[in-house]
Formats: C-alpha cells, structure tokens, sequence
C-alpha cells in the first residue's frame, strides 16, 4: 500500500506482510482491503474481504486488527458520524457501531429494523441520521431513538438506483 504526503508529494510504501500480531492476528496480509477510511484524528482503518477491521499505527507503520467479523463477513465501508461513533458495513452482518476506545460492538440487522443486512454504503446527513444503501432501497437510521425508516422502489427509488452509494450535498440534500 502506497500512503502519500500531501505537504512533500512523495509517497511511502507501507507493508501489509510485515504487519503486527497484537492485539489480535494481522489479517491484512490474507484478505484483501474493501474499504478504507481516516477518521477525525487523522488515523486510517481498513476493512478487508474476511471481516477484519484493522488500524494502521503510525508509529510503526503496520496494521493492527482491532475487530474480527465473526462469520468473516466483508466490510464494505466505514463510517465516523458527526458524534465520532464508528460505523462499520458488515455484509450480510449489518450494522456494526464500533467503539475504538474498548473494542465493543452493537449490531443493528433486519430484526431491528434495516432494510436488508447487506449494504454498501454508510453516510450522515445534516439533522444526524445514517443512511445505507443496499440493493434493496435505502435505510435511514434515527440513532438517538435507534429507529429505522427504509426507502424502496415503493417509495419512489427506482431499481437498483443506489445500491453502492449515497451523497450528500452541503445544504443536505441526499
């Protein structure tokens, strides 16, 4: 993986095979990265293909896998909200809140109200509601009343329309 700096224009290579063991088994070095995110405090995460979701200590310059998806469902994206709560993408796993400071986990599925357990993208809007996309429609998630509301071809969505992506304007328009 190649990181660049902005302020130099150079690049500087970051190995995924001299990767550490602690807390947990590196798994970068057997998956392959499907998201990527860095968050408020400048630290970059990578969630893989296998589940895990890893943290690159910028010390070292190696990955630390902070988070195992139990049934090794991919991570398709990652997520900070304008609370600094961590959301993860679990294919098939749903949603994950992940919280960086002690490595608990809260998960939100179909049982709870999402539209389908499998998505691809996490974004915020404005008034602090999460959406996710799916093949299904879009789910919007009111987390201070943990409450979903889901948008499917029902409700006006055309097929498939958003499946891999949402955005949000400035003036938070979805």
């Amino acid at each position: 993986m190649e990181k660049l700096d902005s302020k130099t224009g150079r690049f500087t290579h970051i190995s995924l095979s001299k990767a550490t063991e602690t807390p947990s088994e590196n798994l970068l070095t057997k998956d392959f990265v499907t998201s990527m995110y860095e968050d408020r405090k400048g630290v970059l995460w990578a969630g893989t293909n296998l589940g895990s979701l890893n943290r690159l200590d910028s010390t070292t310059q190696t990955f630390i896998t902070v988070y195992r998806e139990k049934n090794e469902t991919s991570i398709w994206d990652i997520y900070e909200d304008s609370k600094n709560n961590f959301w993860i993408s679990s294919l098939f796993g749903g949603l994950v809140l992940f919280d960086r400071t002690n490595g608990n986990t809260k998960r939100f599925t179909e049982k709870e109200g999402l539209l389908y357990d499998a998505f691809d993208k996490i974004t915020g809007d404005k008034n602090g509601f999460l959406w996710m996309a799916s093949e299904r429609g879009s789910s919007r998630m009111d987390n201070k009343n943990v409450k979903f509301s889901n948008f499917t071809t029902k409700k006006g969505l055309p097929q498939g329309s958003i499946q891999y992506a949402h955005f949000v304007t400035k003036s938070g328009e979805l």
